[in-house]
């Protein structure tokens, strides 16, 4: 996704490019379709159920990020910011959108992702991984 030329440099996230993608309905039904038939076909083939829930896991995991996914259309920065009656300039003098609080608050969402996937990835694998270690 392009940003608009009038877009001040503040209000980009270097992170931007990488959130667009989850804000595209599309790839994320096909991602979620696809976690969840590796799972059954995982448990069919090796006949251990648990390759079910682990396919579930991932499914929950894309299914809160398309829930989340308005936050992402925009930008981090742009999807969190808030209309004001007075407009600012950004650093390099075109019209900012956003506010150095709503920067900060935009930021929450990027820790709360990489939270999010840490966290369904230890769900989904984390027992075969320190079967694997130990």
């Amino acid at each position: 996704m392009k940003y608009d030329q009038y877009v001040s440099d503040d209000d980009k996230h270097p992170l931007d490019h990488l959130f667009f993608v989850l804000g595209n309905r599309t790839f994320l039904l096909l991602l979620w379709i696809s976690s969840i038939s590796t799972g059954f076909y995982l448990a069919y083939v090796t006949s251990q159920l648990d390759w079910i829930t682990r396919g579930g896991g991932a499914g929950l995991l894309i299914s809160t990020l398309l829930t989340l996914s308005p936050l992402f259309r925009n930008g981090i920065y742009l999807s969190v910011s808030v209309a004001s009656g007075f407009g600012s300039r950004g650093s390099d003098g075109k019209t900012s959108a956003t506010t150095e609080v709503s920067r900060h608050t935009a930021n929450n969402i990027v820790f709360g992702v990489l939270l999010l996937v840490i966290s369904a990835v230890i769900n989904c694998v984390g027992d075969k991984v320190w079967a694997t270690i130990w």
